[in-house]
């Protein structure tokens, strides 16, 4: 037998009864729409945290009919603070808006505000209409409105200038909103910065040997060295041998520069990079009595006569009180696939045969090569000056080493020398290796030009080498060969920044972790961070592997420059859709990518949402494509969180990121977007509060009038 319905309430969109264990809303005829009956009933089944999840729709005639199961509430009479927090936090983040925000449309169930008014008044969530929202609740919870006093003030609420006038709302909605944004990143993994080794190969140090030619590149490389071999076991010490020639150099490729170079070791030293300096000193008696103890022969000179350093490198050894020595030329680069292979342990077993007096460190092979054993003939192989281990105690007692005079300078090198002794004794300094860990050695022509070395030290560092690299120690190929990976995904997110601070880029790298679709690529341009910097952002967005594309600048190049190469080098498809994110912003919803992707299979051109600024919490920022060149506010499509695809991005010339002969360099999102917006005509508005933008610097009056011409010039240049 049916039970007599109880009635419960009546408003403009129908009335509400209790049926048995049910409510049932029924609305008027045409009330709510049937596309809105189809978004409810897609959206309300995720809304059970405040909203009547398990419900169920039936069209009786003309009549839509809402039922969801009966539960014991209370009446909300007033608000309270933490659980009206949660609950507008909850339509941020389910993207619904509700309208008909008032005390008698809701009810306590379990200690949570809970909405009943399930009607047409429930939208997909729309920022100026959740601001207003948020001032409503605002009034009820501070201001000691009723419903009926609150329906007296709520056109005011969009006059201009009346919320920016109500005393404490702006600081109570951006309580709101970064509360969800922190919740948000509450619950994306957290990112394990690698610290130092606790474990320490004591007998082994590391020593690093420049000259003041290595000066202008030194701190990139010292980093790299040191923070690619110093995993799993850090160094008994890490030393850096410095030969104090200024020039000429043997195969010289750019002036020598010893004051700058000390100057960086000293910085690096002082950062604990490394622990000691060796300058080798060039007093004659000194450089005589080392070659004495080493050869036997009576010379004052440091230098072969072809200019090859002999004692600064030796006097380095003597320096050093460990057994084993890992010694390498400044300009090494060091390929690490495992950072848990203990490679120093390969090589101290490698040297355990008596007739070993070091091991040659490891070249590049196909990853999935098994190790190569450590051997080498009787009296083979040539010692590896550019990188290897030694022997310290068994290499002392080889001496004197056999050399000779020639016009007043040694004849060999330390290390022919070296072979000469394996020769005559039957020693051996052997080479293999497992592929995990390895070195290649850049030649002169490439390092004269910093952008290609920097790029094969991004490369070499992300394990990206071409084929023909492998089984070499040389770098191989021409230049074009060593690119970096491109990005096939349908949708790219491009991050750029530089000198961020690294709690800021853990946020941008979290947001994009915890992307429930992660099918996406990444390009992150670290532009101008100093070297430890570069290294600990690098670290932070390697979760992406195979789909992130790293790409560090020593020196800062600009965001258009970057954009201008980079998208046009590593975007190969034309429809794939890339997202502008700075490294210093981060997304505040997982749903972001799936976004994208829909958009970008949509066929989009141009998409953008809206964004929420800490600093100016209230603001809003409208968009309208059609007027993007029409005035200086250009319909805002310049806004965060800001995408377009690659085709789109084509439709701009050089001419248009240029001013004065250069690129332009500030207002790069105005330059691109307001150009993209007058040259394409699919555009997208993001639904939903998807991105918080917090700016780093402040702009003062001359980079304002700087902006502001940048402006003219942008909105001259698009007029139809």
């Amino acid at each position: 037998m049916r039970p007599d319905p109880i009635f419960l309430g009546m408003g403009s969109e129908g009335e509400v009864y209790r049926v048995g264990s049910e409510v049932v809303k029924t609305f008027r005829p045409g009330l709510p729409s049937d596309e809105q009956v189809r978004w409810l009933e897609r959206t309300l089944p995720h809304c059970g945290e405040h909203m009547p999840a398990s419900s169920a729709w039936t069209r009786r005639g003309e009549r839509w009919e809402f039922r969801y199961p009966f539960e014991p509430t209370e009446p909300v009479t007033r608000l309270e603070r933490e659980p009206l927090l949660r609950f507008l936090r909850f339509c941020i983040r389910e993207g619904i808006v509700c309208l008909n925000f008032k005390l008698a449309n809701f009810r306590w169930r379990r200690g949570e505000l809970y909405f009943v008014d399930i009607g047409q008044l429930i939208l997909p969530f729309h920022l100026p209409f959740f601001r207003d929202l948020c001032a409503r609740a605002f009034l009820l919870l501070e201001h000691g409105h009723t419903d009926e006093s609150l329906s007296g003030v709520t056109a005011s609420l969009r006059v201009p200038g009346t919320l920016e006038s109500l005393p404490g709302f702006a600081d109570f909605f951006r309580e709101v909103v970064m509360g969800e944004a922190q919740r948000f990143l509450a619950t994306a993994p957290v990112i394990q910065r690698s610290a130092a080794p606790s474990a320490t190969a004591g007998d082994v140090a590391l020593l690093v040997k420049c000259c003041a030619m290595d000066a202008a590149d030194l701190e990139e490389q010292l980093v790299h060295i040191v923070g690619q071999l110093s995993a799993p076991r850090r160094f008994g010490e890490v030393v850096v041998a410095v030969d104090p020639f200024e020039g000429p150099f043997l195969r010289q490729y750019r002036p020598g520069d010893l004051t700058s170079l000390l100057r960086t070791l000293k910085a690096l030293r002082s950062q604990g990079t490394i622990d000691r300096v060796l300058v080798a000193p060039r007093d004659a008696r000194e450089v005589a009595a080392l070659n004495r103890r080493w050869f036997a022969a009576e010379c004052e000179q440091t230098h072969t006569e072809a200019g090859v350093p002999v004692h600064p490198q030796l006097w380095a050894f003597e320096q050093v009180k460990s057994r084993y020595l890992l010694q390498c030329d400044a300009d090494v680069l060091i390929g690490r696939s495992d950072r848990g292979h203990d490679y120093l342990a390969d090589l101290v077993a490698a040297c355990e045969p008596e007739d070993v007096i070091g091991v040659g460190f490891n070249i590049p092979f196909p990853a999935d090569e098994a190790p190569h054993p450590y051997g080498a003939p009787p009296g083979d192989f040539v010692p590896e000056v550019r990188c290897g281990l030694l022997d310290l105690d068994r290499l002392r007692a080889l001496r004197p080493l056999p050399n000779s005079i020639q016009n007043g300078h040694l004849q060999l090198t330390w290390y022919r020398s070296l072979q000469r002794a394996q020769q005559t004794r039957g020693l051996r300094f052997v080479r293999g290796g497992d592929p995990r860990t390895y070195y290649v050695h850049p030649p002169n022509a490439l390092k004269e030009v910093p952008s290609l070395i920097e790029r094969v030290r991004n490369l070499v560092e992300a394990n990206a080498l071409p084929p023909e690299q492998m089984g070499r120690w040389d770098v191989m190929g021409p230049p074009e060969r060593w690119q970096y990976p491109a990005r096939q995904e349908d949708v790219v997110f491009l991050v750029m920044g530089g000198n961020i601070p690294l709690e800021k880029v853990e946020r941008c790298a979290r947001s994009l972790l915890v992307q429930s679709r992660q099918d996406f690529g990444t390009i992150v341009v670290d532009d101008g961070s100093l070297a430890h910097h570069a290294r600990a952002v690098r670290e932070l967005f390697a979760g992406f592997g195979r789909r992130g594309t790293f790409i560090h600048h020593q020196v800062h190049r600009g965001r258009l420059s970057n954009k201008w190469h980079y998208i046009r080098s590593l975007v190969p498809r034309a429809e794939t859709l890339i997202a502008v994110l700075d490294m210093d912003d981060y997304l505040m919803h997982a749903g972001v990518a799936e976004l994208l992707a829909q958009v970008a299979a949509g066929g989009a051109e141009l998409a953008v949402g809206a964004s929420f600024r800490p600093d100016k919490p209230i603001k809003l920022y409208p968009l309208d494509f059609r007027s993007a060149a029409k005035h200086r506010g250009a319909g805002n499509v310049w806004v965060h969180l800001r995408c377009f695809t690659r085709s789109a991005f084509d439709r701009l010339c050089m001419e248009d990121l240029n001013l004065d002969g250069d690129w332009i360099r500030d207002c790069s999102d105005y330059v691109t977007m307001v150009p993209m917006a007058c040259r394409t005509s699919h555009h997208v508005i993001l639904g939903g509060l998807l991105h918080v933008h917090e700016r780093s610097t402040m702009a003062g009056e001359a980079i304002r009038r700087n902006r502001n011409r940048i402006i003219d010039e942008v909105l001259r240049r698009n007029q139809p």
